[in-house]
């Protein structure tokens, strides 16, 4: 079994440990990609792992920048990188990545939605399509995303709310472009 650890020092980001090897992923392996990827910008991140790619967080400037970054263990290198500020979750499901986004700040309230955009972008400046709700978000506390077959859903520690019933057929944010155009 694989173990994740966001180290940040020493100009190594994630360790990646099974009780074989351990692999380092580090920031300079981020940079060409995405400027702030450093030890001084960084502030935390969320991390998981799905066969052998790692699929993390970058967090700098309180959420204001973020980027998702997937890494493939056995190539050893970015396989993709998007945008993510002010992310606060995400998921993958069917080749597409799926975020959670809480846009809030001394000037705005909070303000949940969800974006998804395709597994294997390389683009830290593109966030992707934004998803309508099928349902207003009215939810509270610490907030994940699940996707699966039967949806997508906002989930706290005391509800769960359906985002849209199919991942597949998300509503698309009226005005926004249509996805993989």
């Amino acid at each position: 079994m694989k173990e994740i650890e966001y180290v940040a020092r020493k100009g190594v980001l994630i360790k990646v440990k099974d009780e074989h090897e351990v692999k380092e992923i580090r920031f300079s392996d981020i940079k060409p990609f995405w400027q702030y990827a450093t030890e001084s910008y960084f502030e935390g991140g969320n991390a998981l792992l799905l066969d052998n790619i790692v699929v993390f967080s970058i967090i700098v400037a309180s959420g204001q920048g973020e980027v998702i970054v997937g890494w493939d263990l056995e190539q050893d290198k970015v396989i993709h990188i998007s945008n993510a500020d002010y992310c606060i979750d995400f998921a993958i499901y069917k080749d597409m990545l799926y975020m959670l986004f809480d846009v809030n700040n001394y000037t705005t309230p909070s303000n949940i939605s969800v974006y998804r955009i395709p597994f294997g972008t390389m683009d830290a400046n593109n966030v992707g399509t934004k998803l309508c709700s099928e349902n207003s978000i009215n939810i509270h506390g610490e907030l994940k995303i699940e996707v699966n077959e039967s949806g997508i859903f906002i989930v706290s520690n005391n509800s769960r709310i359906t985002f849209a019933s199919s991942p597949e057929n998300a509503l698309i944010s009226p005005g926004s472009d249509a996805e993989n155009s």
